[in-house]
């Protein structure tokens, strides 16, 4: 793995703001460490990583307390080190440095996969998902950001689509290069994957259970009492507090991608995920993927999006492992043939 030195204070203070850049979820509130006893002498110890309006919530399940507790603060660790690697907006970060160099000759192993899958990802759905989208965001980031009324003007979106070119990104062993213009943004992917690095850790460390929540990207082992599976709800678009269905996981990973959460003008026309020919999918109001890992449920929701229902419903079901909830633009629910549904919703949106 390549280094990429900094102190501590100044790497803490870019992470917290870079988990909001990665995807993650809005919070109103901080919230606190929780630990509390479950039966058969197991201990549930939940901790939150509140930042600049981000949080991350583990939940780990162990025998002992002291091992939990230790389990989720190398698993905060690893939340660090995959942020310092994969945020965009940080120059010395390994894809800031790509970015900004348009190449990398000893490309760090998690850049390498990360980029890997989402080649994969975007070959498998034919174009719907393109991580050379970069110039576009940005170009509807900067107006936003400049107090500019309405969306960028044709010619700037012109321009920034011309960019956008997932043929330009060379990955040889591990040197990775980018044609000129071309700039990578892994949002739609590196949430997941850092989400799948933090439980990895957590099933290093032998505790008994777990569940990681990345701002609504979710990954499961295990009980949550020794007993019960963890309880995974699966938002409504339409009703942020209210949730569609309750899933019950042991193993496994959800991820939802929705058109409600940010949008780029003050109107609310232009949501933030963007197709490679610069347009904001319309056919869809949010898609929930289970999947084998969280990398792999993140960047197929984010596809599947884009797609559209069917086309969206058709891609999921071709990887093995994987279904897909579908609620389209009129807001009518259209599950995938092996989606397996949970309880009804009707409480608010969580995952315990």
């Amino acid at each position: 793995m390549q280094n990429f030195p900094e102190t501590d204070a100044a790497r803490r203070a870019r992470n917290f703001s870079a988990l909001l850049d990665l995807g993650f979820e809005c919070v109103e509130e901080p919230l606190t460490t929780e630990t509390a006893p479950v039966g058969d002498g197991l201990w549930r110890v939940s901790q939150s990583l509140p930042a600049m309006g981000t949080v991350v919530t583990l939940s780990v399940l162990d025998a002992s307390e002291q091992r939990a507790t230790e389990a989720l603060a190398c698993a905060f660790g690893e939340l660090d080190r995959g942020v310092r690697l994969l945020n965009r907006f940080d120059a010395c970060s390994a894809l800031g440095v790509l970015n900004a160099e348009s190449r990398i000759a000893d490309a760090p192993d998690e850049l390498l996969e990360v980029m890997h899958r989402a080649r994969g990802v975007h070959l498998l759905s034919r174009g719907a998902f393109d991580v050379t989208v970069t110039p576009v965001i940005d170009a509807f980031r900067s107006h936003r950001e400049a107090g500019l009324p309405g969306l960028p003007g044709e010619a700037v979106l012109r321009a920034a689509n011309e960019r956008v070119n997932a043929a330009g990104v060379i990955i040889e062993g591990r040197k990775v290069r980018l044609h000129d213009g071309v700039e990578v943004t892994l949002d739609g992917i590196a949430k997941g994957y850092i989400v799948d690095a933090i439980a990895a850790v957590l099933t290093a460390s032998g505790v008994a259970g777990y569940l990681v929540n990345g701002g609504g990207d979710i990954r499961v082992g295990g009980t949550r009492d020794g007993a019960s599976p963890w309880r995974v709800g699966v938002r409504d678009p339409d009703d942020l507090g209210e949730e569609l269905e309750v899933l019950s996981l042991d193993q496994g990973a959800v991820a939802t991608s929705g058109s409600y959460e940010i949008y780029f003008d003050s109107e609310r026309t232009r949501h933030h995920i963007v197709s490679s020919n610069g347009a904001s999918p319309g056919e869809c109001r949010s898609v929930t993927v289970r999947a084998p890992s969280t990398m792999l449920a993140d960047a197929l929701a984010t596809a599947a999006f884009v797609a559209g229902p069917q086309a969206g419903a058709r891609l999921v079901e071709s990887v093995p492992g994987c279904s897909c909830l579908v609620v389209d633009a009129h807001g009518t629910q259209r599950p995938s043939p092996s989606w397996l549904p949970g309880s009804a919703g009707g409480g608010h949106n969580g995952a315990s």
